[in-house]
C-alpha cells in the first residue's frame, strides 16, 4: 500500500527544507529513497494567501520515516539532513498533517481508545483540528505536540501506519487522499500580507524552553490561535551562537502593527507564569542595529525615555568569518512598558529598511509617564539622556491614546481570565 504522508509547512519552513539551490531537499530524496514534493502550484489559492504549503511524502515504510525525520529536523531550524533523528534538547514542538476526513472517526476509535493509544504510544497529544482545511474538500488537520521531535516523529509514522491500515481494510481508498478544491474560510480569500504592506519586517524574539512549550500551548492551541492573525514559527535557536536551550520565535507575514500585536498576546501571556520574567529578549537585524541605536545612542535613549523600559544591547555574535545577522536586546520593565519599546524598535528598524515606518509605536505606549530617573541604555552606547520635552510628548501621546490603551487593558483582563482558567483546567487534568 502506498499512501501520501501530507506535512503543513509554513513558507519559512519550506525554504528550509529545500535548501540553497535545492540541495537539502535532493539530499532527502537520496538517503531515504522517497519521493519528496513541495505542494505549491497545485494548491487552492487560499494556500498561497496564508503562507502554507504541504510536504508531500511517498515511499517504503521506512524510508518515509528518515524522510519525514529529515523534513521535521530541517523545519524546525536544524542545519543538515544528517542531524535527523538526533535531538539533544527536548523542547515542545507542534506540527500538523492532513488526513482524510473519512479516516477522523476510525482514528479516534470508540470513545477514543485509538487515539488514546497512540498519544500513550508517541508521548504526544494528538488534536483533529474540527474545522476543515480552508481550500480544500473532505481533509483535515490533525495537530501533533510533543515534548521531543523524537516523539513528533513517532507519531507521525504511527498515524502513517493507522492510515495504511485503513486503505488495507478498505475503510480509505487512494481517492480519499485526492486534494479537491472546497470551501474556503473568509480570511484566506485574499493574501494576509500584500507586498508593500510592510510585512516583510520579522519581529523576533528569544524564548527559554519552558516559555516556547507555554507559548505553544497544549495541543498547539495557543500557537495556532496565533497564526490566525500572522505567521508564528518557534523553532531552535542556533547553537553555540545561543544557550542550547532556547528557542528562536518569529512574528512576520502581516504590517507591523498586526505584529507587535501578535506580540503584545505573547508576552501577556508569558506574564501568567509562576516564573514570568520582566525581560524581554528581541532580535533585531544586525545590519540595521545602527539605526536602532541612533547617532551617539540618541535614538535608543529617547526609546527609553518614552516607554520607561531598560535597554541592554548584547555584543554581535560571530559566526564563522562573518558577524550573525541578529542581535539580542534586552528590554526591562513593566508589561506594557517593554512592548511598547520593543513597537518602537522594528519601527526604526522597518524605517531603516525603506519599508515606511512611524506611529505604530505610538499605538503601544504606556499611558503612564515613564519613571524619573530611569536609567535608558546598560552598556557601551549609553549617553546622556535627552532633554524633558521628549517626556511631556510621550505623556501627550499617552493622552491620546488612552482609549485604545483602556479598551487593550479590558481586552488583556479578559484574555488572562480565560488562560487563568486554562491553566487551572490543566492543573487539575494532571493531579487526576
Amino acid at each position: 500500500v502506498d499512501i501520501p504522508c501530507r506535512i503543513f509547512a509554513s513558507g519559512v519552513q519550506v525554504a528550509r527544507i529545500i535548501g540553497k539551490g535545492g540541495v537539502l531537499i535532493k539530499e532527502l530524496r537520496e538517503e531515504s529513497g522517497c519521493v519528496v514534493n513541495i505542494l505549491d502550484d497545485q494548491l487552492p489559492a487560499a494556500f498561497r494567501n496564508r503562507d502554507e504549503r504541504v510536504v508531500m511524502v511517498r515511499g517504503k515504510a521506512d524510508g518515509m520515516r528518515t524522510a519525514v525525520a529529515g523534513i521535521l529536523r530541517l523545519a524546525f531550524g536544524g542545519g543538515t539532513v544528517a542531524a535527523a533523528g538526533s535531538d539533544p534538547e527536548d523542547r515542545m514542538r507542534s506540527m500538523e498533517m492532513m488526513i482524510p476526513e473519512a479516516s477522523c472517526s476510525h482514528l479516534i476509535g470508540e470513545k477514543g481508545q485509538r487515539i488514546s493509544g497512540l498519544m500513550e504510544e508517541s508521548k504526544c497529544d494528538l488534536h483533529v483540528v474540527r474545522e476543515p482545511v480552508s481550500g480544500l474538500a473532505d481533509q483535515k488537520r490533525l495537530r501533533i505536540t510533543g515534548s521531543s521531535l523524537r516523539d513528533v516523529e513517532l507519531a507521525v509514522s504511527k498515524i502513517q501506519e493507522t492510515l495504511t491500515d485503513l486503505v488495507r481494510t478498505a475503510v480509505l481508498s487512494d481517492e480519499s487522499f485526492a486534494m479537491r478544491s472546497g470551501p474556503t474560510a473568509p480570511a484566506d480569500l485574499v493574501p494576509r500580507a500584500p507586498r508593500g504592506s510592510g510585512g516583510s519586517v520579522t519581529v523576533a524574539m528569544l524564548l527559554s524552553k519552558e516559555e516556547s512549550a507555554w507559548v505553544i500551548g497544549k495541543r498547539g492551541s495557543k500557537i495556532s490561535k496565533l497564526r490566525e492573525a500572522a505567521k508564528v514559527s518557534v523553532n531552535d535557536a542556533p547553537v553555540p551562537l545561543f544557550p542550547s536551550n532556547t528557542a528562536v520565535l518569529e512574528i512576520s507575514g502581516a504590517p507591523l502593527h498586526e505584529e507587535i500585536d501578535v506580540l503584545r498576546m505573547i508576552i501577556a501571556d508569558l506574564m501568567i507564569r509562576a516564573e514570568a520574567s520582566n525581560v524581554t529578549q528581541i532580535l533585531v537585524p544586525t545590519e540595521h542595529f545602527g539605526a536602532v541605536l541612533g547617532e551617539g545612542g540618541a535614538i535608543i535613549q529617547r526609546i527609553s525615555q518614552d516607554t520607561g523600559a531598560v535597554l541592554h544591547q548584547h555584543p554581535a555574535e560571530r559566526h564563522g568569518s562573518s558577524v550573525y545577522h541578529l542581535r539580542i536586546l534586552d528590554v526591562e520593565g513593566e508589561e506594557g512598558q517593554r512592548l511598547a519599546a520593543a513597537a518602537a524598535v522594528y519601527e526604526e528598524v522597518e524605517r531603516a529598511s525603506g519599508q515606511g515606518g512611524g506611529g505604530t509605536s505610538r499605538q503601544f505606549l504606556p499611558a503612564s509617564a515613564p519613571r524619573e530617573g530611569q536609567a535608558a541604555l546598560e552598556g557601551p552606547s549609553a549617553h546622556s539622556a535627552h532633554s524633558a520635552q521628549r517626556a511631556s510628548e510621550a505623556a501627550s501621546a499617552g493622552r491620546e491614546t488612552s482609549e485604545r490603551q483602556e479598551a487593550r487593558r479590558l481586552e488583556d483582563r479578559a484574555l488572562r481570565s480565560q488562560q487563568e482558567a486554562d491553566r487551572r483546567c490543566a492543573e487539575q487534568e494532571q493531579a487526576q
